[in-house]
């Protein structure tokens, strides 16, 4: 669950897993790591061009970039985990293509789609190729 009370402190950016940005589907966390790594580095180098602190540029960045994926997961993790008899159902309708999907998630390739629920419905309704993830 990504920290409480912003992604900053006492001029320090707080990013990985110290931000609680590791992904939990898997618990994976060096991607979005690396990845608020790079925005924290951004908004370093962006706040020295403008009027807003790397502070708030960070939190935008982090808004766009890290947060919509963790709820989307934080979602997925609840089906997963909390319904196993809906996670058996998609691993064995779909368990190999799920697998790369992620796969795909964890090597920058590819995002979670912005809302789960709607696309497990729709893919497990219809009859068209399961692709669980945008990309």
């Amino acid at each position: 669950t990504p920290r409480q009370g912003g992604f900053s402190n006492g001029g320090f950016l707080i990013v990985g897993d110290a931000a609680g940005f590791a992904d939990p589907v898997v618990s994976e966390g060096i991607s979005n790591a690396i990845l608020s790594g790079r925005l924290a580095a951004r908004a370093i180098s962006e706040s020295f061009r403008s009027k807003a602190s790397a502070a708030e540029i960070y939190s935008t960045l982090v808004d766009r970039e890290i947060l919509p994926q963790l709820r989307t997961a934080r979602q997925l993790s609840r089906i997963l985990y909390n319904y196993p008899r809906t996670a058996e159902r998609l691993i064995r309708l779909k368990g190999s293509r799920i697998a790369e999907a992620l796969t795909d998630v964890f090597m920058g390739e590819r995002n979670y789609p912005l809302s789960v629920m709607h696309v497990l419905r729709n893919r497990l309704l219809s009859r068209r190729p399961f692709m669980m993830m945008d990309g």
